[in-house]
């Protein structure tokens, strides 16, 4: 009884021995990497979380404040028309106003 549960114990350190092991020779690998070797440069870009989030942000932001400008430049176009549009009346009212007087 007392082998079977030391054996146990065993067979459980040695799997918890193995996954550390291969999550250093990962670690190691990674770190042996040179930066400008062929393997580093076809590796994707390893982004920290918090960046990641900041230029997912930074992009959302960028693209609200540029709908926002467009938006506003056909705000400022349909106001310079209506304004257009109110001169020509107040100028056919002048014209026919003073057509009688002639």
């Amino acid at each position: 009884k007392q082998w079977y549960q030391r054996r146990v114990a065993i067979t459980a350190g040695r799997k918890l021995i193995e996954t550390q092991m291969e999550t250093f020779k990962i670690v190691e690998r990674d770190s042996k990497t040179k930066a400008y070797s062929k393997e580093a440069l076809g590796l994707p870009a390893k982004i920290d979380p918090a960046e990641k989030e900041k230029y997912e942000l930074r992009e959302w932001l960028n693209k609200t404040i540029e709908s926002l400008n467009i938006e506003s430049d056909k705000l400022e176009a349909d106001v310079e028309m209506i304004h257009a549009q109110n001169k020509k009346e107040k100028s056919t009212d002048c014209d026919s106003a003073l057509i009688p007087l002639l």
